[in-house]
């Protein structure tokens, strides 16, 4: 009788070990690809009752979660996510709807994590992370609680757009444009300046994302591609800009050349002008900084599908910075 009690309570306490205790590891989970590469998916980091869910570019999504024998709820803040989960105390990892994650102990854990939620616009496009693995670097645009729009690029937090165009771009990538996560509240002139900043380092597009499904790993948005005179950004950062070869037109030679019709976008109601282009006709779309945001994308987007699909000349500009 005494063996089989301590039988029993020998077996309670490996029993025990094996139960996952996520206060046991500081550090982050992440997913590894069957030839040993990281994959697309977040990396999931359990701190006290939280779940941090990081993606490649550093936007994280937080809720609570909950562990019940071999399940896992995320309670994120537009959605409950259920999983099936198991853990593995031989290696140290654990299944989360049926993908293995192994742990990176105190990578990221005692970083303060930035949250922010992300403008919320779906109708856009889906965007995988697996294609988001091919462009150049993140930029996180937000506001704090102040109302000051908060530039996150790498581990670096500013309010200086300048800093965009110092901001280290890994040369290895496919495609060299950069991410734009834009969070709620933002203003058009928010996304403006860091198109300055950009075009600052010859980056003429963005790949504006306005929304992130946790339980899908998509997001919404799309590419978008800006034009700048060499005028306005001489007004930008006032200096000249030196001769190049060969040599861009200015606006006023663009408009002698091209002789498009100027179509004035100020706000909502002035997008129904594009329903006025013609086939094999030359415009030049001049943006208002001071248009919602919400319009903005609306409006590039909808540019975006027309120079898709009709023999149109299309140039869009910002209307700021002009003599």
């Amino acid at each position: 009788m005494k063996k089989l009690i301590y039988f029993l309570i020998l077996l309670g306490t490996v029993s025990c070990k094996k139960e996952f205790n996520p206060e046991n590891f500081k550090g982050v989970w992440m997913n590894i690809d069957k030839d040993g590469s990281f994959s697309s998916l977040p990396t999931i980091m359990f701190k006290n009752d939280s779940v941090y869910l990081e993606d490649i570019y550093t936007y994280v999504s937080k809720g609570k979660f909950k562990i019940s024998k071999n399940r896992i709820s995320y309670y994120l803040k537009n959605d409950t996510l259920n999983y099936n989960f198991s853990f593995n105390s031989n290696d140290s990892t654990i299944v989360i709807n049926n993908y293995k994650y192994s742990f990176w102990e105190d990578y990221s854990y005692n970083e303060s994590l930035i949250t922010y939620d992300l403008i919320g616009i779906k109708n856009l496009g889906m965007i995988t992370t697996d294609s988001l693995v091919r462009f150049d670097g993140g930029i996180h645009l937000f506001k704090n609680n102040s109302g000051i729009t908060i530039l996150k690029l790498n581990e670096e937090i500013t309010s200086n757009f300048n800093e965009i165009h110092r901001f280290q771009f890994d040369i290895h990538f496919d495609i060299p444009v950069s991410v734009i996560y834009l969070g709620s509240n933002l203003e058009t002139i928010d996304v403006i300046n860091s198109y300055f900043e950009l075009g600052s380092i010859n980056r003429r597009a963005a790949l504006l994302l306005t929304s992130y499904d946790p339980k899908t790993n998509l997001y919404n948005g799309f590419l978008d591609k800006f034009q700048l005179w060499d005028s306005q950004i001489e007004k930008y950062y006032d200096y000249k800009i030196p001769k190049q070869i060969p040599k861009s037109l200015s606006r006023e030679e663009y408009f002698k050349k091209y002789s498009p019709s100027l179509i004035k976008i100020n706000n909502k109601k002035d997008i129904n002008k594009l329903n006025t282009l013609k086939p094999e006709s030359s415009y030049v779309i001049s943006i208002n900084p001071k248009i919602q945001i919400e319009n903005y994308l609306s409006l590039k987007k909808q540019l975006l599908d027309i120079g898709n699909k009709n023999d149109i000349n299309i140039r869009t500009e910002f209307n700021l910075y002009f003599k």
